[in-house]
């Protein structure tokens, strides 16, 4: 039941479970976790992952074929609703298991003592990166939702600690003590997870001294002078799409207007502050196949070329109205007024149309947006995880409308690709491809902040906005 937002939930499924795969932002790919290597076939749909022989939970049990597909099964039942069972829904039978017309995934089965085989409904290259998420660790078969709750053993780095859970299997306390598990390369003894009352509450134990590192809140801005920070990209990101379906918006001159006129530097500084940093390009940075430099120029601020594209569209000075359509929450529609300043500034009529945020899903689907707000995260560190989804012909997800055979041979062609630099270029050509068209406004990639207490050393952040808590050790006063 973890979720990446809060990004702690992320957090505590990494101490307590590790996955077949992992990733490592130093290469830019997976390396092995509990598997210790992996193959797939040309056409990258089945995959044969071998576990490592030293693999094992923490009560000393053999990590075995059946652990991991009982997890991928139980994972895959919790249905599309469940960001966890969303990353499953590309292996054969996901659909039937979330359903709950079967049981068992039928494109995952087990070779002898030592491999699962996972067999995909299409290629996907990036599969490896895909199970590194740390919503997808490896738990004893058996384990249910509930059982979960006890903390049973795990498969990561740590392991609960004697007395921090009742018979029952209810906390004993508002501190969950964890322990280096047998054998892990963690470096510190162990972790105490300190419950509070919410993220502003977490941040006030770091800054009493009371823990050593805490999320800061997205309503929090600068931090105190005292506490030291550690950022940097997430891979969550806000942008507004632009319905390439809308008549308003067929000509390519008016959305290229509407990207020039709008100022996101400006939003960014003024609604968000040091929460969200710029977005160059639809696959944000420090994901492997984004295009250098994103955009480029025709994505940058220029109030004066996009007077001219409106000329040049609307001589006449009929520019048509647009909506910025928008779910309710006071950030999304200060942001929503901004855009429409800015395009009116231009010579582009609009103003801002709010709706309820349980029928916004709806809304995008129905296919009357016009200028919508759009903010995305991949899931996974991949090209894959963002072009995919948003610019394929026919993906639930593409509620921008774009409909581009250039786009979809490049995304098959990334898809299949085995070779790293390979399938990167061919996601580059794409984003260059769906950019083109000016699909999309961008507004900025937001940023995970963390507090640290001053001993904390060896804490750094990847795009999921985790960190490996086995490299973390503490600063001693001599």
């Amino acid at each position: 039941r973890a979720r990446s937002v809060p990004p702690s939930e992320l957090v505590v499924a990494d101490l307590l479970y590790d996955g077949l795969t992992a990733y490592d932002p130093a290469v830019g790919q997976a390396v092995p976790a509990l598997a210790s290597g992996w193959e797939t076939d040309e056409a990258a749909t089945t995959w044969r992952f071998t576990l490592d022989p030293d693999a094992a939970f923490t009560d000393g049990a053999p990590v075995r074929p059946e652990d991991v597909k009982a997890s991928l099964e139980r994972v895959a039942a919790a249905g599309p609703a469940e960001p966890a069972a969303r990353l499953l829904s590309g292996i054969i039978g996901s659909d039937e298991v979330a359903s709950g017309a079967a049981t068992t995934l039928a494109g995952v089965s087990l070779e002898g003592e030592d491999v699962v085989v996972i067999a995909l409904a299409e290629p996907l290259s990036s599969f490896p990166e895909l199970l590194a998420s740390p919503l997808l660790g490896i738990a004893p078969e058996g384990a249910t939702a509930d059982s979960l709750d006890a903390l049973p053993a795990g498969s990561g780095p740590f392991r609960l600690a004697a007395g921090s859970s009742g018979e029952d299997g209810m906390l004993a306390s508002d501190v969950i003590r964890l322990e280096r598990a047998p054998g892990a390369a963690a470096i510190v003894d162990g972790v105490d997870l300190v419950l509070a009352e919410d993220s502003v509450g977490a941040l006030a134990l770091v800054e009493a001294g009371d823990a050593d590192v805490a999320y800061v809140p997205s309503e929090v801005g600068e931090l105190d002078g005292d506490l030291d920070e550690v950022a940097a990209p997430s891979g969550a990101e806000l942008f507004y799409g632009l319905n390439l379906r809308s008549p308003k918006l067929a000509d390519p001159r008016l959305r290229e207007a509407i990207v020039a006129a709008v100022d996101q530097d400006a939003i960014s500084d003024g609604v968000y502050g040091a929460n969200l940093g710029p977005l160059a390009g639809v696959v944000p940075d420090d994901v492997p196949g984004g295009a250098p430099g994103g955009c480029g120029a025709p994505c940058r601020h220029d109030p004066d070329r996009a007077r001219a594209l409106v000329s040049e569209a609307f001589p006449h000075g009929d520019a048509p109205e647009l909506f910025v359509d928008v779910d309710s929450g006071s950030r999304q529609e200060q942001v929503a007024a901004a855009i429409v300043s800015d395009l009116e500034a231009v010579g582009i009529p609009a103003s801002v149309r709010t709706h309820a945020i349980d029928e916004y899903p709806s809304f995008l689907a129905s296919g009357q947006q016009e200028v919508f707000r759009l903010g995305w995260s991949g899931g996974w560190a991949s090209a894959a995880a963002y072009l995919a989804p948003l610019f394929r012909s026919g993906s639930p997800e593409n509620v921008v409308g774009l409909s581009v055979p250039a786009v979809d041979d490049a995304l098959d062609r990334a898809a299949a690709e085995r070779e790293p630099a390979t399938r990167d270029a061919a996601y580059v050509e794409a984003e260059a491809l769906v950019l083109a068209e000016m699909p999309v406004l961008l507004i900025g990639q937001f940023r995970t902040r963390v507090a640290v207490g001053d001993t904390v050393r060896g804490l750094e952040l990847s795009v999921t906005g985790t960190f490996d808590a086995t490299r973390i050790h503490l600063a001693r006063d001599r």
